[in-house]
């Protein structure tokens, strides 16, 4: 396993650097460029939700971007101390009827869960931890 973490400050200015780097991480992977270009916009909505609904646009706090490169597939952590998001949006965006019921802007975790293989999301320790999975395969 290869890790590597990036740290940023919750400013919007600061994603599309995460996007860049994780693009560049991807083009080390077996993944194709359509998936390498799945992963790098889930990564990038997912700290956009965070800057924006955990830390409210509050630019003092920090995202932290974790990705752990696996040999069969990555496994991509997004983390923040800010609020939690509410763990029924997951199960929500996967009820078959979902395009009909979702409110404007509520997109952005519909397409992840569409794009990454499994998504999980857990708040340990005072910490909020979304899990972005993409297989090789």
């Amino acid at each position: 396993m290869r890790k590597v973490t990036l740290i940023i400050q919750s400013k919007l200015d600061n994603v599309a650097l995460v996007g860049t780097a994780i693009q560049g991480l991807c083009v080390l992977t077996p993944l194709s460029l359509p998936a390498i270009d799945d992963v790098q916009l889930c990564v990038v909505e997912s700290v956009n939700n965070v800057i924006e609904h955990s830390y409210a646009n509050q630019e003092n706090d920090l995202v932290e971007i974790v990705v752990n490169l696996y040999s069969d597939g990555l496994v991509i952590e997004i983390k923040d101390t800010g609020v939690a998001m509410d763990t029924s949006l997951l199960k929500f965006v996967t009820s078959p009827d979902i395009t009909r019921k979702l409110p404007e802007g509520g997109w952005g975790l519909y397409i992840i869960k569409s794009r990454m293989d499994e998504v999980t999301y857990q708040t340990c320790d005072q910490t909020n931890i979304l899990r972005l999975v993409k297989r090789f395969t």
